[in-house]
């Protein structure tokens, strides 16, 4: 058997190489991750086990946020009644990388999402941001968010 040797050039991408593999496998467990969560999700809604299957897919889409990881939200905030949610997460399935089918699912699950909001009265209009109001609406950790109760020990913030 013959011996190969590289030459230096070759090392240096070799050396390279092996100080990135660490990144790239933590990218592939990550997106591991993410559908290990998809399926269990996938699993809690055939068992509606709605608010279980929502915490999966958002731990799924922070790991790998993919369309039909955001698809499978969107279902799963929708089978909640969480409409306002549900509209967000459609909305985010094609700018994630979702194919044509895929982009059309989301857009027939978003009209439906809209039409039973709809049917139940419920306005799917963002509230509006006061521009005075150095509190960000869209912050999950900022008890100005109206999705968000905060701390009920707590009196709420001066204004």
């Amino acid at each position: 058997m013959k011996s190969v040797r590289f030459g230096r050039g070759v090392q240096g991408v070799c050396v390279a190489a092996a100080l990135l593999s660490p990144s790239v496998a933590a990218a592939e467990s990550n997106a591991e991750r993410a559908d290990a969560l998809n399926e269990e999700g996938k699993a809690l809604m055939k068992d509606k086990r709605y608010e279980e299957a929502t915490d999966r897919f958002l731990q799924a889409v922070n790991l790998s946020p993919e369309g039909r990881l955001y698809f499978n939200l969107c279902a799963a905030f929708y089978q909640q009644g969480l409409f306002y949610d549900a509209v967000q997460a459609c909305e985010a399935v094609p700018g994630n990388g979702a194919d044509a089918a895929l982009t059309d699912k989301a857009a027939k699950l978003l009209g439906a999402v809209k039409a039973e909001a709809d049917r139940q009265g419920i306005d799917l209009t963002p509230p509006p941001v006061d521009p005075g109001d150095p509190i960000d609406p869209g912050d999950p950790t900022d008890p100005g968010d109206p999705s968000n109760p905060g701390d009920p020990t707590k009196p709420p913030p001066d204004r």
